[in-house]
């Protein structure tokens, strides 16, 4: 038996254990940050959307931030994971490729992500006229 201790491409610890019978098995821990009160499926959910965000949006991604109930630790079994995308007006076109990524990374960890891809512009502007969601995301979003 072997335990390994590695970071994966997407700059994750991971862990393996390998039996001399039996496959590897690897298990994604939460980089320091990530809030310790998630599911193990919901970081490995995040663990796999959030890399999978940053090749399909490129340059167009500012930052990644997950907000809401699970952020603040107050969330339930049925809550979702309300991850915000601060992205370019160009970015902001391939929304529809950001939701289809979500939905197909949530159906596998049995996770409801819910992205919200906002053009950073808007944000600002949202910023600028003292809205409480642009508040809330500064103030309780976790840079992911």
């Amino acid at each position: 038996m072997v335990a390994s201790l590695r970071t994966t491409s997407n700059g994750l610890l991971a862990t393996g254990l390998t039996l001399a019978s039996a496959r590897a098995t690897c298990q994604l821990v939460a980089l320091p940050g990530w809030p310790a009160h998630l599911t193990p499926a919901e970081t490995s959910a995040l663990a796999e959307f959030v890399p999978a965000a940053r090749r399909a949006l490129g340059a167009e991604l500012f930052e990644i931030r997950l907000f809401g109930s699970r952020a603040r630790g107050e969330g339930s079994d049925d809550s979702d994971l309300d991850v915000a995308l601060v992205v370019s007006a160009a970015g902001r076109r391939r929304r529809y490729d950001i939701l289809d990524l979500a939905f197909d990374i949530g159906l596998r960890h049995d996770v409801a992500l819910a992205p919200l891809v906002i053009d950073r512009a808007h944000l600002d502007d949202l910023r600028g006229r003292e809205l409480l969601f642009p508040r809330e995301l500064d103030r309780e979003g976790i840079v992911l």
